[in-house]
């Protein structure tokens, strides 16, 4: 499992339950990626940005032309464009486990941008400079960083001690995980 930097050091089993899904409905195609997009569009027989045959998410975010530019505008290390992944993940868990937390939360949001600019050519036919995009997602990633200096969190430090207590005498503690499927 992978953990985004928190700086107050606390995570849930909520957000591990979110990545969970998320990786999951990556790796079982249920996200909106261009195939996904491209069975609902009939029209769309190869990238429209391209030209190439290849309909994958990690296409749309890292092998296109315009896609690979802005992820390289961003500073990422040659070696992580270069390599072949037959999944996104698999990509990206790489990244990670390269970059600090600071930075791949930069490229993350370097990706949505990516997307967002990707799905503005699909859909509306508008088509970005990769600088414009580059510099679009370093302003969104200074603005969280100030506003986070800036403002009180959501959720407010409040320091537990969690310890294993020995159970009183006559009393059994019993701890168990529970999965459901179909």
């Amino acid at each position: 499992m992978v953990w985004f930097h928190n700086p107050h050091g606390f995570y849930t089993s909520t957000s591990a339950y979110s990545w969970l899904l998320l990786k999951q409905r990556e790796g079982h195609d249920l996200l909106p990626t261009y195939g996904k997009i491209s069975s609902i569009y009939q029209d769309f027989k190869e990238c429209p940005k391209c030209g190439a045959r290849a309909k994958t998410f990690i296409h749309a975010l890292k092998d296109c032309p315009t896609a690979c530019t802005i992820v390289a505008l961003g500073g990422l290390d040659n070696r992580l464009l270069v390599g072949e992944y037959s999944c996104c993940i698999d990509w990206i868990e790489d990244v990670m486990r390269v970059l600090d937390m600071k930075v791949v939360a930069d490229f993350i949001t370097t990706l949505w941008n990516s997307w967002n600019n990707h799905n503005n050519f699909v859909f509306r036919g508008k088509d970005d400079d990769a600088r414009v995009i580059w510099d679009r997602a370093k302003t969104l990633c200074h603005d969280f960083r100030i506003h986070n200096l800036v403002n009180k969190s959501l959720l407010p430090i409040t320091p537990a001690n969690k310890n294993w207590v020995k159970p009183l005498c006559d009393f059994v503690k019993i701890n168990f995980d529970a999965t459901v499927k179909n």
